[in-house]
C-alpha cells in the first residue's frame, strides 16, 4: 500500500477481509487517500480505519442473521458449529448466528484454510449430532474447503442440514462436493455469485 501511495495512487482497493485489508486501508488513511474494500464484510472495518474508507460487502453479521432466520424458518432446534477461526469474517458470523438463532448449541470444532482431511471433524460432528433434536450444522468456511468438508461429512454419514455463508458461492461447489452431497446444503449471501 505504501509503495502504491508513493507511486501516486489516488484510491486504494484493499482486500475484503478486515484481517487482510486493515493495514493497507490504515496506510491510505494516514496519507489522506481514500480506500475501498468492494466486498468488505466487517461492520467495524470502517470505524477502525477512519472517514476515508468504505466497504461494499454485506456485513458478516447480516449474513449470519439471514442464516439464523433461515434456520429458524426450517424448524432446526440445535446446531453444531464448524468454523474457520483464522478470519474475523467467520468468527463474527458464528458469534452472531449463536446470538440470533436461539438454537441449542451442540458444540464447535475449528478448521483451517486449505485443510483437506476432515475425518476428525466428521467424527466430532457425528458425536455432537447423535440424538439431537432437529439438528443442523452451521459452517462459516471458505470454498473450496467448504465443499471438501461437505463431501466428507456426507460420505461419513452426516445427513444433517448444513447452513453456510457467502464464501460457499462458487459455481464449482457442487462439482467439488459431489452433486448428491449438496442435498440440504444452504448458504446466505448477498447478490454475489462467482462466475457468469
Amino acid at each position: 500500500a505504501k509503495e502504491l501511495i508513493q507511486g501516486g495512487a489516488q484510491i486504494l482497493l484493499v482486500p475484503n477481509d478486515k484481517d487482510l485489508g486493515l493495514a493497507a486501508a490504515q496506510a491510505a488513511q494516514e496519507d489522506g487517500i481514500f480506500a475501498y474494500s468492494p466486498g468488505g464484510a466487517s461492520q467495524d472495518f470502517g470505524a477502525t480505519v477512519g472517514p476515508l474508507f468504505a466497504n461494499g460487502g454485506t456485513t458478516s453479521q447480516e449474513l449470519a442473521r439471514a442464516a439464523a432466520r433461515f434456520a429458524e424458518s426450517q424448524g432446526y432446534q440445535s446446531v453444531f458449529y464448524i468454523t474457520n477461526d483464522s478470519f474475523a469474517f467467520f468468527t463474527l458470523q458464528e458469534d452472531t448466528f449463536k446470538a440470533e438463532s436461539g438454537l441449542q448449541d451442540l458444540g464447535r470444532v475449528t478448521v483451517t484454510s486449505g485443510q483437506t482431511d476432515f475425518s476428525a471433524v466428521v467424527t466430532k460432528a457425528k458425536e455432537a449430532l447423535a440424538g439431537a433434536q432437529a439438528p443442523a450444522i452451521y459452517a462459516p468456511v471458505f470454498f473450496p474447503d467448504a465443499a471438501v468438508l461437505v463431501k466428507q461429512l456426507r460420505e461419513g454419514g452426516v445427513t444433517a442440514p448444513i447452513v453456510g455463508n457467502s464464501a460457499f458461492s462458487s459455481r464449482d461447489f457442487a462439482k467439488t462436493a459431489g452433486p448428491a452431497n449438496t442435498k440440504d446444503v444452504y448458504y446466505a449471501a448477498g447478490t454475489y455469485y462467482e462466475g457468469t
